[in-house]
């Protein structure tokens, strides 16, 4: 199977800044295997939290109980989304050195090295750094993932084949949950982290790929300076960087809301929470056809007034259903807004800046994670738990309402004809 890939005819002089670029068409022998390869190199990022959620409370207990185990099992999570954060750069920066292929070799053994290391590390210190290891790994196969889906895609084909890496990310995270859940039971909290060894088999795809798999080295070609490249998309970072923290506010402020109206079953409000992951993987399975039919921009705008209302409905939800709708609709924005901010940069930025493009991208999404919780929770302490859903309603309301008046052209989801 062969597919056109468009490369730039010539690097860029110093200084100057990306263009439309004058670009030759060539033919890339593109298999099956590279499909599922890159299909499958989504799941990691979401497997790296789900696999160990259901363990949590046995973990706290390990390492002592109360407010002080608790705070060790919630690090366990959180600091591999901190590795993420920071890691990001650094692999990027080994990307462009080293090429995509052999990062991306690098990144899947690093993430089955530190997953897999507490299976048998005990010192909490020493599991925080193997988690930090495997975030920064999970953020490289991310970046190294949406750069060759990037170089092999063009077009609407782009945003629809990164729909399907999101859903199939979803889908994986569901059955993952559900799976460790069932081996922490039966195996120990432990056990989970075997999960992350499903790196290796991946690892053994990337080699059957062979050199094909990272031919496109314009990271190696290119020279012009990187700021140069990145530093025109500072606008769009700054506006991810806010819609990713008001997107957390739902997942990290609701079960506060549900247990000061009695519902305080974990198990209820895991049902609940649940519903955002099945619609997650709808988002991003229909996402490729609400491309074709809207455009970049007013599925910027849809998806705004989505996260708007899933808000909102917090704020007015008359019972559980309630609950389960906004859950269900701010699954379907995230699935969507994640494809769409992916699309835009890899679209924005040039052939050998991608890597760092995407970088800069997972590091303002688990930045947005980190903050969401320092904003929003003075402003539920400040003004209630129902109210300050409805701040961050308003907020994203007004959000969108500028991007409808300020039209196609001018809004940070128009993106160049090459993406259209």
């Amino acid at each position: 199977m062969t597919i056109a890939r468009t490369v730039p005819e010539a690097p860029l002089p110093d200084g100057a800044l990306p263009g439309p670029p004058a670009a030759r068409t060539e033919t890339v022998a593109t298999t099956p295997l590279t499909y599922t390869l890159l299909l499958v190199a989504g799941m990691f990022g979401g497997l790296m939290q789900t696999a160990l959620t259901p363990g949590l409370a046995v973990a706290g207990e390990h390492f002592g109980g109360g407010g002080a185990g608790a705070i060790t099992a919630q690090m366990i999570i959180t600091l591999a989304g901190v590795g993420a954060m920071l890691g990001g750069p650094i692999m990027a920066v080994l990307a462009r050195r080293a090429g995509i292929r052999t990062m991306l070799l690098v990144a899947l053994a690093v993430y089955a090295i530190g997953g897999s290391a507490g299976l048998v590390v005990d010192n909490r210190y020493l599991l925080f750094a193997s988690r930090i290891l495997q975030g920064a790994a999970s953020a490289g196969i991310a970046i190294a993932a949406s750069t060759l889906i990037a170089d092999r895609f063009t077009g609407a084909a782009r945003p629809q084949f990164l729909g399907f890496q999101r859903a199939f990310l979803a889908a994986t995270g569901f059955c993952a949950l559900l799976l460790a859940g069932q081996i922490a039971e039966n195996f120990g909290w432990r056990a989970p982290f075997a999960m992350f060894l499903l790196a290796l088999p991946v690892m053994l795809l990337v080699l059957l790929a062979g050199p094909a798999l990272g031919s496109a080295r314009v990271e190696a070609t290119e020279r012009q300076p990187l700021l140069s490249v990145i530093g025109p998309l500072w606008p769009i970072y700054l506006t991810l960087l806010c819609i990713f923290t008001a997107s957390y506010t739902i997942y990290l402020n609701l079960p506060f809301v549900l247990a000061a109206e009695g519902i305080r079953s974990p198990a209820m409000q895991a049902q609940i929470l649940a519903a955002g992951t099945a619609c997650h993987f709808a988002g991003g399975l229909i996402y490729g056809r609400l491309f074709k039919a809207l455009g970049s921009h007013w599925i910027l705008v849809l998806t705004l007034g989505c996260l708007a209302s899933c808000n909102l409905l917090v704020y007015v939800a008359l019972g559980p259903l309630w609950f389960v709708a906004a859950c269900g609709i701010a699954g379907f924005a995230g699935g969507a807004m994640m494809v769409f901010a992916t699309n835009l940069l890899l679209t924005r930025a040039t052939p050998a800046a991608r890597p760092q493009a995407m970088a800069l991208m997972l590091s303002a999404l688990y930045l947005g994670q980190f903050v969401n919780p320092m904003l929003t929770t003075p402003l539920r302490l400040a003004v209630g738990n129902r109210e300050a859903f409805l701040v961050v309603a308003s907020l994203l309301l007004a959000f969108a309402a500028s991007q409808l008046l300020l039209g196609s052209k001018r809004s940070v989801g128009a993106v160049p004809a090459e993406a259209a």
